[in-house]
């Protein structure tokens, strides 16, 4: 556990400098740690926790001097989140922003049992920051509504081209489609 030098953005814009309080698993932050809670060191030395509820974006150098950032998404899917906490919303990793953006999300899913109880996933977030509900299998039967502002996109996924086999290459195809607003 170290603290490290950072700030987090408030729903009204207002930023906070704090020490964020990081544990590390590899040289890396543990962002399982860090989805619904990030706990913090104020400038008196008062320990507090954030929730992506109160926080817009939380950003900190980390080891090696890499950049890390985090959003608040709404977490449209009802991911489980811990019994104490609302579970609305959560922190999730950028990876590509854009009209349809590219998370990185860890969470705890006690239905898998102890020995499988993290999972992580690359999500896709629209324009007003809540989760799309998207499964390529699946596609071809009730998810045209998912891109349905994007034919263009939904014509290949069921075409099943080679162009976007993977959850990065379909968010970089639309918005290069259809990513103007």
């Amino acid at each position: 556990m170290e603290e490290e030098d950072g700030y987090y953005v408030k729903f009204n814009g207002d930023t906070v400098y704090v020490k964020f309080i990081v544990h590390y698993f590899q040289e890396k932050p543990s962002y399982i740690d860090m989805t619904w809670l990030i706990m913090y060191r104020y400038k008196n030395g008062e320990k507090k926790a954030l929730s992506p509820k109160e926080a817009s974006e939380v950003f900190f150098i980390g080891r090696g001097n890499h950049e890390i950032r985090l959003v608040s998404v709404i977490n449209t899917l009802r991911f489980p989140s811990p019994p104490t906490l609302s579970g609305k919303r959560f922190f999730a990793v950028p990876m590509i922003k854009g009209k349809l953006s590219l998370y990185f999300f860890s969470n705890y899913n006690p239905s898998l049992g102890p020995a499988n109880s993290i999972t992580h996933s690359l999500i896709f977030v629209n324009s007003n920051m809540a989760v799309i509900d998207f499964n390529r299998r699946k596609i071809r039967k009730d998810q045209s509504g998912v891109f349905s502002e994007c034919p263009e996109i939904i014509k290949l996924i069921k075409e099943k081209d080679k162009s976007i086999r993977t959850e990065l290459q379909i968010v970089e195809k639309y918005n290069s489609i259809c990513g103007e607003d």
